[in-house]
């Protein structure tokens, strides 16, 4: 997701502690300790997801200020005590910038997912887009996991409803085979169907053409237009338990309650709530910046747990909807906004 929902149509707008496991830095053939390795789906079911990271919330950036911009982290530490970790969507050319992203959620404890994020492509089926994703983490990882550690996510919602399973586990083989030479570490892959499609991911798994490895964890994306285009029908806890039981890591990578797209009839709230109690880490959208500034009658799209008085006045006026701009000893004036009340309790 970035900034709307994608449903089961088109995307048209751009604007969505760790554990022990070591860090295979910037080489990673050869290295005997990475993260696992390849690890057999007996050895993932040994690693339970709470103990890959906690719960948390998504962030946005790249389109506030070009980057910089004023994350609210200690309004974060805040309101949000609780909350783990902090996923944080990276468009390709915003890669200098987020190395200062990443350093301040470092430096303030929280475990870091790195997401490659190409907002005009979301939903492709293109294996050329997915196989960029997987050259710029080659090109950039090194720069971007900070001080400590990063977990990838290769890239964000690649795949549409329609994208068959052989293809998508085909395109994942190739892009993971590059990631792997700088990285060993657990890679986070999205569902096919703007991350929706829980049932294609199974199927990626057993199918006659299947992922290779199982260093992995799978991220399914959960929305009140949540479609799970293997059955046709709305998402439902039970393709969630059917995931489960593969023994592979889950999470939820998004989760929201609203969307600009039609109800699939899913229920958002059950979804997450079913997820936690798999021990599945769920992870709300979005901190900010979704930038989304559309209105459906007196209905608000905006997806922003915070706003300011800057943020309010551009939703008013229609524009994309940004963070504050970073004025060093200038703290931006944030505060909860409506959306926050909907998506807090289930954190």
């Amino acid at each position: 997701m970035a900034g709307g929902d994608t449903g089961y149509g088109p995307s048209t707008d751009a604007g969505a502690g760790y554990s022990a496991e070591k860090d295979a830095g910037s080489a990673y053939a050869g290295n005997k300790d990475a993260g696992s390795g390849y690890a057999t789906a007996r050895d993932a079911a040994a690693e339970q997801p709470a103990a890959l990271f906690g719960n948390g919330v998504n962030l946005q950036p790249s389109y506030s200020s070009n980057g910089n911009a004023d994350l609210g982290w200690d309004y974060m530490k805040k309101v949000l005590p609780a909350i783990k970790t902090v996923r944080i969507l990276v468009e390709p050319e915003k890669h200098n910038q987020a190395v200062r992203w990443v350093t301040e959620a470092q430096d303030r404890g929280y475990a870091v997912i790195v997401c490659y994020n190409k907002s005009a492509v979301l939903g492709s089926n293109d294996p050329a887009e997915l196989l960029l994703a997987a050259n710029w983490w080659k090109d950039h990882y090194a720069q971007l996991k900070g001080k400590t550690s990063i977990k990838i996510n290769l890239m964000n919602e690649w795949g549409g409803h329609d994208l068959q399973p052989d293809v998508y586990a085909d395109a994942y083989n190739k892009a993971l085979s590059i990631v792997r030479q700088v990285y060993g570490g657990r890679i986070i892959i999205d569902a096919p169907g703007y991350g929706q499609g829980a049932t294609a991911l199974l199927r990626v798994l057993s199918g006659s053409k299947s992922i290779n490895e199982r260093n992995i964890m799978l991220s399914v994306h959960v929305y009140p237009s949540a479609y799970d285009a293997g059955i046709k029908k709305a998402l439902a806890n039970d393709a969630l338990k059917r995931l489960n039981d593969t023994s592979v890591p889950c999470m939820l990578g998004e989760f929201g309650s609203k969307t600009e797209d039609k109800p699939s009839g899913a229920s958002w709230g059950g979804l997450v709530d079913y997820a936690k109690s798999l021990n599945w880490p769920v992870i709300a959208w979005c901190w900010a910046a979704d930038n989304t500034g559309k209105r459906i009658g007196d209905k608000s799209l905006m997806m922003n747990m915070i706003t300011s008085p800057t943020m309010t006045q551009q939703q008013a006026s229609g524009k994309d909807i940004e963070f504050d701009p970073l004025v060093s000893g200038k703290p931006a004036p944030y505060v909860t906004s409506r959306y926050f009340k909907e998506v807090e309790p289930k954190l």
